[in-house]
């Protein structure tokens, strides 16, 4: 057989950017056809029998050349992961595929080595509708070819930038009216996947964000009674169950300690125990937390200094805001709020200050209050909204400096609320009113920035807010199906925001994300695909590439991480010690 090497691809996020040479392989006594091309898929080569079209959503970068190494354009650094390596090559005259194969491989971070893509003979497609074949170039937008470059002719497509060819030109594509400096490159849009479709699954679903960027989600499966864990590491959704005794993953949290092990909460509806289930030592573990009557409704969990847990939850049996925490080697816990004769500490959801102190927001179900309550060397509590039935779905994020904002659902009325200490008295104001609107909400906080997801229960849609612009604003996330319940929203360092939530028509666990995926165009002529606004040669993760950090050139993958300077110059998810 005889093979060519015609691309050198940077596929690793270390510091010593290891590379993958691919090489295209043709049957014995084969001919090079014409044009070539490569395909990135996301999560392997399934569907690419025939030299068919792939799909589009798994299309993550897609590239083309001639003949030989010298014009094949770089692919671009990928996460590790399991992607499909996609090569097609068309007859020169006919622009038919007639040769195509797909090796599918694991990339590790620090991998290097040979990506060999054996190609078979096919009776393939020929151009898109949309395009027609150009001999010996391959399929192309008619008129791509355009008239030769004068000065009568910088801006072919009218877009305000002149062709690169003219005298101080820098438009890279002028027969593409959408590709100059100033474009948007890679636009953030709302994508949805399935991540668990087996049996009926989904409900309680909770969402949190590895340093790695990783997407860990806890939920449970109702079929079967277990709690199921599941998260993207591999560039795909891995499901797993993780805890099958009696009937647990009811009220799942979770949350990630300083080394990644993953600790989750939920409750065990048999015999209405506190359950905690961690992969610290790398198997999944459980243990009962509390066994005190029936207690472990509405659970919450956080991660604090020196990886100590903090746990709130309802004591259904004496209707009461309870905590645990794991300090001093073993499991204590206390009263938070007692309320009186009242039944309280319904929807608790726990959050820790920047001094470590834990806030809680929660619901006095008996008075349909909001309240709050806080650790400072005692725990204090109070009422935040009373306004007739409000505090249900009440959701946490403290700032760091110390500001507490909440997202709740007032059922009087049917709104969506919102109410922040920032000013120092508690300011309450209506995020969304259209029709009955605002369960299952869930807030995360960012530079300031608020975002809530929840769901609109006239429409049974997935819904999302920020006051990002300064006023609040919201748009449907999801509207296939009735879609909504059990959201759980993340936003990473970079404004990406995540969301977890329950589509009961089908029994589904959703996933929702507005990050920009690569494309495999330099929309904006930088050089990249993506936004390099540091300049560094990479593109920001918010925009489908690995910069964790596209404000200093001096954080990429390229560069070496110093030793525990609190930085992760060369972002690998932590910091070098």
């Amino acid at each position: 057989m005889a093979s060519r090497s015609l691309v050198l691809l940077l596929l690793a996020s270390g510091c010593n950017s290891p590379a993958y040479d691919l090489a295209l392989v043709l049957p014995d006594g084969a001919t090079a056809a014409g044009p070539a091309e490569v395909f990135v898929l996301r999560g392997g080569c399934e569907g690419t029998d025939g030299g068919e079209d792939p799909a589009e959503d798994r299309v993550l970068r897609t590239r083309g050349w001639f003949e030989g190494e010298d014009d094949a354009p770089a692919i671009g650094v990928l996460a590790p992961g399991t992607y499909g390596f996609y090569a097609r090559l068309r007859d020169p005259e006919t622009c038919e595929v007639v040769y195509a194969g797909c090796a599918q491989k694991k990339l590790a971070q620090d991998g290097e080595g040979k990506i060999r893509i054996v190609l078979a003979e096919v009776e393939g497609p020929g151009c898109a509708a949309d395009l027609e074949c150009v001999p010996g170039e391959g399929c192309a937008e008619p008129g791509d070819a355009g008239p030769p470059v004068d000065a009568g002719t910088c801006d072919r497509d009218g877009d305000g930038h002149d062709d690169r060819a003219c005298d101080g030109g820098t438009d890279c594509d002028d027969d593409d009216p959408t590709l100059h400096p100033g474009a948007e490159d890679n636009a953030r849009a709302w994508s949805i996947e399935t991540i668990d479709a087996d049996g009926h699954v989904g409900e309680y679903a909770a969402i949190a964000l590895g340093a790695d960027g990783v997407v860990h989600v806890s939920y449970e499966d109702e079929t079967n009674g277990d709690l199921k864990y599941a998260n993207d590491s591999g560039g795909i959704w891995a499901a797993q169950t993780i805890d099958a005794t009696d009937d647990r993953g009811a009220f799942t949290d979770l949350a990630l300690d300083s080394t990644g092990a993953v600790h989750v909460t939920c409750f065990d509806e048999l015999p209405g125990d506190l359950v905690h289930v961690t992969n610290r030592t790398g198997a999944w573990v459980p243990e009962i937390v509390d066994f005190d009557g029936r207690t472990g409704q509405f659970t919450s969990i956080a991660v604090g200094s020196a990886d100590v847990l903090h746990i709130a939850y309802k004591d259904e049996t004496n209707g009461d805001l309870a905590y645990a925490s794991s300090g001093g080697g073993g499991w204590t816990e206390e009263l938070i709020d007692g309320a009186g004769a009242d039944d309280t500490g319904s929807f608790a959801q726990i959050a820790l200050a920047p001094d470590g102190n834990p806030h809680v927001a929660y619901q006095n179900t008996t008075t349909g209050d909001l309240r709050h309550a806080w650790f400072d060397g005692v725990w204090s509590a109070e009422d935040v909204d009373t306004a007739d039935s409000v505090g249900e779905f009440a959701s946490i994020a403290v700032e760091g400096g110390g500001a507490v904002h909440l997202a709740y659902y007032a059922r009087t009325g049917g709104d969506l609320r919102y109410a922040t200490n920032a000013g120092g008295a508690w300011a309450i104001e209506t995020v969304d009113a259209v029709g009955d609107t605002g369960s299952y909400a869930s807030i995360a906080v960012l530079a300031g920035i608020v975002h809530v997801a929840y769901a609109d229960n006239t429409e049974r849609d997935l819904r999302y807010a920020t006051n990002a612009g300064g006023a609040w604003e919201s748009e449907t996330v999801d509207a296939t199906g009735n879609t909504g319940a059990y959201a759980s929203i993340a936003v990473g360092p970079e404004g990406v925001v995540h969301i977890a939530y329950y589509e009961e028509t089908d029994f589904d666990l959703r996933y929702a994300t507005d990050r920009a995926l690569a494309d495999g165009v330099d929309q904006d002529c930088d050089g990249v695909d993506g936004v390099d606004a540091d300049g560094d040669g990479h593109a920001s993760r918010a925009t489908g590439g690995a910069d964790c950090d596209d404000a200093n050139d001096a954080v990429n993958p390229d560069e070496v991480d110093d030793s525990c300077d609190g930085v992760d110059q060369d972002c690998s998810g932590s910091d070098a010690c």
